[in-house]
């Protein structure tokens, strides 16, 4: 079963840096999809909450140099 969650992700200014996160989330094994939004500065992520959490997901994000936050989970 996988569980989605969306988080708001600051400091995108283009769409390379949407690419980026979605590329860099895609490699996770939990990972089943990513969304990243430009324009509304979010993310929603599918993943395995067997295999990873949703704050190891925003870590990653952070990681990469963009602050992340929870913003919903389904």
């Amino acid at each position: 079963m996988t569980e989605r969650a969306t988080m708001k992700i600051g400091g995108m200014h283009c769409t390379s840096c949407a690419r980026l996160i979605e590329l860099s989330l895609e490699k996770e094994d939990s990972v089943e999809s990513i969304v990243v939004d430009y324009t509304s500065s979010t993310a929603t992520v599918e993943f395995d909450p067997a295999r990873t959490t949703i704050g190891s997901l925003k870590e990653a994000i952070i990681d990469l140099g963009y602050p992340a936050s929870d913003e919903n989970r389904e």
